[in-house]
């Protein structure tokens, strides 16, 4: 489980209790759809490697992720990444990465993980500054985004691998 600061609550109306606190949290639910907290989209738990310099943003999709029942591991940077799809029985299912990081380029890692047949998302604000250079087969996600947006491409993902 990835330590978050965020409060994790485990449904739509949730009450966390100490000595000190009562604090009851209501989480709108704008689109009537109905919430899953416990994975059970997810029956195969997918292993995703989330690639990111910025760990905050790590941290979110992590805890995003979790919270729809994948399995999660992280790397900040490209170099990190590859080291562990370089693993024999690495389980990773699908690597969702950044562009521009300081320690090895997502370009890099979608080449790599490509060729291990490892479905790649990436991440990125600055798309257009990349076109004629991300792989082919690679799946795009323009930030910003939300993370509704985020799981759903990872489904896409993963079902576009299968075929």
């Amino acid at each position: 489980m990835v330590d978050s600061p965020f409060l994790k609550p485990k449904s739509t109306h949730d009450t966390i209790e100490s000595s000190f606190l009562l604090l009851r949290i209501y989480v709108p639910n704008s689109l009537g759809a109905t919430v899953s907290v416990t994975g059970e989209n997810n029956q195969q738990k997918i292993s995703v490697l989330i690639v990111d310099d910025e760990p905050d943003l790590r941290d979110i999709y992590a805890y995003k992720l979790e919270i729809e029942g994948y399995k999660v591991c992280t790397a900040d940077g490209g170099h990190e990444a590859i080291e562990m799809l370089k693993k024999e029985d690495n389980g990773i299912d699908l690597v969702l990465t950044d562009l521009m990081m300081p320690k090895g380029n997502g370009i890099e890692l979608a080449e790599f993980s490509l060729n291990l047949n490892v479905p790649i998302l990436i991440a990125s604000a600055y798309i257009d500054s990349f076109k004629g250079k991300i792989p082919e087969g690679a799946m795009i996600l323009r930030k910003p985004f939300n993370l509704d947006e985020l799981t759903i491409c990872i489904q896409k993902a993963v079902k576009k691998n299968e075929t």
